[in-house]
């Protein structure tokens, strides 16, 4: 059964971002298939076709292979935005707010938000 409510949650939630997608500037990258090196070109020709005010970019690990890549493309544009250790929180939060809030407010939130959507339950807790 629960496997069953996680296929419906992700189906929902693929359906948002590529809904998403269409409305915003929002694409998913992996390096699954590509070098470093040919993923990183792959993002800069990207970035050169968009006229963005910032770029943000949501990794799993710090210190992987996609934070790695982001933290390159950083040197060559500045003014954008890393994300490690995302999860979902994080991402709701991000497209939620990030009209209403200022840059600042809202890195502050994202991260603030992604802690406290980390938690622990073991044995008979409620």
């Amino acid at each position: 059964m629960a496997g069953i409510k996680v296929k419906y949650l992700l189906s929902a939630l693929l359906s948002v971002f590529f809904t998403l997608s269409f409305c915003l500037n929002v694409f998913a990258y992996s390096n699954k298939h590509d070098s470093l090196l040919v993923l990183a070109q792959k993002i800069k020709d990207k970035i050169s076709q968009l006229k963005m005010d910032h770029l943000v970019f949501f990794t799993d690990l710090k210190g992987g292979s996609c934070w790695t890549i982001s933290n390159m493309l950083r040197r060559e544009f500045p003014d954008m935005i890393i994300f490690s250790g995302v999860n979902l929180p994080m991402l709701v939060t991000y497209f939620n707010n990030m009209r209403e809030l200022s840059l600042d407010e809202l890195i502050m939130k994202v991260v603030q938000d992604g802690g406290r959507g980390i938690t622990s339950l073991s044995g008979q807790q409620k």
